[in-house]
């Protein structure tokens, strides 16, 4: 299924529905599950800062027809606490009810967005972001079924929210969701483009921090939704990272398939803990002390834990180590 959808309607999706951004950084799936369901999501994400910078960015460079539709430019200087903090919180509140549902940026912000474009188009060929039949910033809906022993068995393009609501609890089946920047599906081939404003693009830097970013598993769960809500696979997913600041280098780099391999298995087996969680109410331990077969027919919790032994690290056994 695929929807157009503001971010803000993106981010106050049923929490049933798990995106690659909820996945990526989290470095166990019991973070993520404590960020999503105990924290929760939060609908004004994109009202922060970077965010605002982002969703402009991507406007001015991938929907510059939509710009006046989705980005409002404020001219004055943003309320600050001094001693005018007062009239121009009303001045900006003013503004932001004149422009409801837009992405407000600063002037210099806007500056900042066009710097970009024109590096963007002296770096690259640009008709690869040609909007035409192109679906942009849209969001996919898909469900990931399982196997009984954790692998996935397939991921199906979701017809309508229905199906979430009638899904029973202990079918093997999580739903999943992305809002790729651009994908285009020409004739037999299909491509995936994402957007990323950063410090530098160097190679070896970028791609030093897309891993520590987990790039891979956005790119490699966004591939598989979108295959299966267009109908075909993915052949291309590619970054275009921009610099943030002058001189606002920009560089092309595409997913090999040994990086989409990897994030697979890594967004699979999250998910798959995930799934295990959702139906047992509770998330497994350590394996030495906790395990799934301990709970009963009824999803009751029957474990009877263990006690973990704490010894000294192997470096303090050493004859020669002496802590003071």
């Amino acid at each position: 299924m695929i929807l157009e959808q503001s971010v803000r309607e993106y981010f106050s999706r049923p929490l049933n529905f798990i995106s690659p951004s909820d996945l990526k950084g989290k470095k166990t799936p019991k973070e993520y599950y404590y960020h999503k369901y105990i924290y929760e999501r939060d609908p004004d994400k994109e009202d922060k800062k970077e965010f605002r910078i982002g969703n402009a960015a991507h406007c001015g460079i991938l929907e510059q027809h939509n710009w006046k539709n989705k980005v409002a430019v404020y001219k004055d200087a943003y309320p600050e606490k001094t001693w005018a903090y007062a009239p121009k919180k009303k001045h900006y509140a003013r503004f932001e009810a004149d422009h409801l549902g837009k992405t407000i940026i600063r002037e210099n912000e806007c500056q900042l967005i066009n710097d970009m474009k024109r590096s963007l188009a002296k770096t690259m060929d640009i008709s690869l972001l040609n909007p035409k039949g192109a679906i942009i910033e849209q969001s996919f809906y898909a469900k990931l079924i399982f196997n009984k022993n954790g692998t996935v068995d397939r991921i199906e393009d979701l017809k309508d929210f229905e199906e979430v609501n009638n899904t029973p609890k202990d079918d093997l089946v999580l739903f999943i969701c992305t809002k790729p920047d651009f994908v285009k599906v020409k004739d037999v081939a299909c491509i995936d483009i994402d957007l990323k404003t950063c410090i530098s693009v160097n190679p070896a830097k970028f791609q030093k921090d897309s891993y520590s970013m987990e790039y891979h598993i956005q790119a490699s769960m966004g591939v598989d939704i979108v295959g299966a809500c267009v109908g075909t696979e993915v052949d291309l997913f590619i970054f275009i990272a921009i610099e943030k600041t002058p001189p606002y280098d920009c560089v092309p780099f595409y997913a090999e398939n040994d990086l989409i391999e990897y994030g697979r298995n890594v967004y699979q087996r999250r998910l798959w803990e995930i799934w295990k969680a959702h139906k047992a109410g509770y998330f497994e331990g350590y394996s030495i002390y906790s395990d799934m077969e301990n709970i009963d027919e009824d999803g009751q919790d029957v474990r009877n834990q263990k006690m973990i032994p704490l010894t000294l690290p192997g470096y303090a056994k050493d004859p020669g180590y002496m802590a003071f």
